[in-house]
C-alpha cells in the first residue's frame, strides 16, 4: 500500500466488514464473499480477502461501518499479495461515495 502522504484523497485507517460479489456485465459471478476494510476513502476502499480477485472485476460491495450501511460499486484496480497467504484489494468506486466523507474526516 502507498505511504498515506501520495494518496490524492484522505483514507480512514479501521477496520470494517464488508459483504461483496463479483459482477460481470450486470450479473454476479461469484458467491457472496466477505471481506476486511483495511482503508477506505470516498473514492475507493483496501479490503484484505482469502481469495485472488483479477484486476478489473467489477465488485458490488455493501460496507459496514457500525452506524451505517452503505451500498457501492467499484471495479479492481490492484491486487498484492499479504505475506499470510491472503490479498489485499484496491477498489475504486464508480462513483464517489458521499456518505462516507463524514468517517474520514472524523
Amino acid at each position: 500500500m502507498a505511504p498515506e502522504s501520495t494518496r490524492r484523497y484522505p483514507r480512514l485507517n479501521k477496520l470494517f466488514l464488508l459483504a461483496f460479489v463479483a459482477c460481470e456485465e450486470g450479473r454476479q459471478k461469484s458467491p457472496v464473499t466477505l471481506g476486511r476494510i483495511i482503508n477506505i476513502s470516498q473514492f475507493g476502499i483496501g479490503i484484505e480477502v482469502f481469495d485472488q480477485v483479477p484486476i478489473g472485476s467489477e465488485m458490488e460491495m455493501e460496507i459496514d461501518l457500525h452506524d451505517m450501511l452503505v451500498q457501492a460499486a467499484g471495479r479492481v484496480a490492484h491486487i498484492t499479495p499479504a505475506e499470510d497467504g491472503k490479498f489485499i484489494i484496491g477498489i475504486e468506486f464508480k462513483e464517489e461515495q458521499e456518505k462516507l466523507t463524514l468517517h474520514i474526516i472524523e
